[in-house]
């Protein structure tokens, strides 16, 4: 029994790939896309009750959906060395679902599973340049507007999954 509960948010690490392009700059500030895949995970640590109320089985369960993903921003660039740029960096990003995983599955009255998520992206990071290579290390704040699931099965057992975010990309 889930009375609005918050389920499925014991973080878990999930790697994500992407390739992302600089273009159209203009004084301290330049535009950036990016184009990649996204996992995104969650386990749930959860009980079940015998009937006279007590616990009576723990069990872990993992959430899992994969996403393709664009984002595009702004980076404002601070002041660099010779080989040092660094920048802050907001974009809107939108994102595809292509997979769950079989938690899904036995949620019951699953009214809503989002198809597509939007939402911000934040962060600072450093762009190295030595030898015409370009490395660039960042830190994110990712807030996604719309919840990924929500169910109701109308005895107050509602539910939903959302997902915010920090990351770190090199």
């Amino acid at each position: 029994y889930l009375a609005n509960e918050s389920v499925y948010d014991n973080r878990e690490f999930s790697p994500n790939l992407s390739i992302g392009f600089d273009y159209v700059k203009y004084k301290n500030m330049n535009l950036t896309s990016s184009l990649g895949y996204s996992n995104i995970s969650g386990s749930f640590d959860g009980f079940l009750l015998d009937t006279q109320g007590i616990d009576s089985e723990r069990f872990k369960t993992l959430a899992k959906v994969s996403y393709v993903h664009f984002n595009s921003g702004i980076d404002y660039n601070l002041p660099p060395n010779k080989t040092i740029f660094p920048y802050l960096s907001l974009k809107v990003f939108g994102s595809y679902l292509i997979s769950k995983n079989h938690s899904f599955d036995v949620i019951e009255n699953l009214t809503d599973i989002n198809k597509f998520a939007f939402g911000i992206e934040s962060g600072i990071g450093v762009k190295y340049i030595a030898n015409k290579s370009l490395i660039s290390l960042s830190g994110n704040i990712i807030q996604q507007f719309n919840k990924i699931a929500k169910w109701e099965d109308g005895q107050n057992a509602n539910g939903n999954i959302d997902f915010n975010a920090y990351n770190l990309n090199l």
